[in-house]
């Protein structure tokens, strides 16, 4: 496996049924575009998790070779899913929490006398890049602990050394294969929307629908619905790649029972 495996997202995300799912995501990112509000962004978020640990559970089966797989039983698996991510979440808060506190409190000690500062700094500047380094791993969970959760299963815990696994290892691979699937998602939504708006255009020739920019906006949503499928299935397919890289065992090939004891 190597990165020209992140391509495949194009042909992967093309998909009737994963447009479908992604096709409210892309709507209420319209809307947070039009009039943004906590409410919206809530839900969009929300949701965004659930249809990225949906599509990707769904792709690895389909490149597993289940073709079929029940799109019921990816949903269960999906909600699953995103209780443990929020459990992850959860823990990620507590942690920080449990830093800035320790970092409030040397603050305040170093304050007392220049002495204190002179010790208690080393403390300070250790902690400091802990915290950091504790939000680099939320960022890198994001493409790192979804695809963990939709591959091998893991709960909450295994997010977190598999998220700082991926980035102390391999931190050259997961920049690389993200921005590989940021700018494959722009251009594969940008061709998309060429083609239904040479589509609208023709049809607008016999239906003249000039005055009806809804329905314009409507069909383009499945533009960025695509943007987001590959960009979900670009990170499905990196974290294999990246999996095969440092365990040279490639999971998508091996029997459920062989490879996890989790699914």
């Amino acid at each position: 496996m190597s990165y020209k495996d992140l391509f495949k997202s194009f042909r992967f995300a093309l998909s009737f049924k994963k447009l479908l799912i992604l096709y409210p995501l892309s709507a209420l990112f319209f809307l947070l575009y039009l009039n943004f509000d906590y409410l919206t962004l809530t839900i969009f978020i929300i949701y965004y998790f659930f249809s990225k640990i949906l599509i990707s559970k769904l792709t690895y089966e389909q490149i597993k070779g289940d073709y079929f797989y029940e799109l019921k039983r990816a949903f269960k698996f999906s909600i699953k899913g995103i209780l443990k991510y929020i459990g992850f979440i959860i823990i990620f808060v507590i942690l920080a929490i449990f830093i800035l506190l320790i970092i409030y409190t040397l603050i305040f000690i170093s304050k007392i006398h220049n002495i204190l500062l002179y010790i208690s700094f080393p403390l300070l500047l250790i902690f400091t890049i802990l915290l950091f380094y504790l939000i680099i791993g939320l960022i890198v969970s994001e493409s790192v602990g979804i695809s963990a959760i939709s591959t091998q299963n893991y709960d909450s815990f295994d997010i977190i050394f598999e998220s700082f696994s991926m980035f102390n290892n391999q931190l050259h691979r997961l920049i690389s294969y993200k921005l590989i699937s940021i700018i494959s998602a722009i251009f594969g939504g940008f061709i998309l929307f060429i083609v239904l708006y040479l589509i609208i255009q023709f049809l607008n020739q016999f239906l003249n629908l000039n005055e009806l920019h809804i329905l314009y906006i409507l069909t383009y949503l499945f533009a960025l619905s695509y943007s987001f499928s590959i960009l979900f299935i670009s990170d499905l397919i990196g974290y294999l790649v990246l999996v095969y890289k440092r365990d040279n065992v490639d999971i998508s090939k091996l029997e459920p029972e062989i490879y996890s004891q989790r699914t």
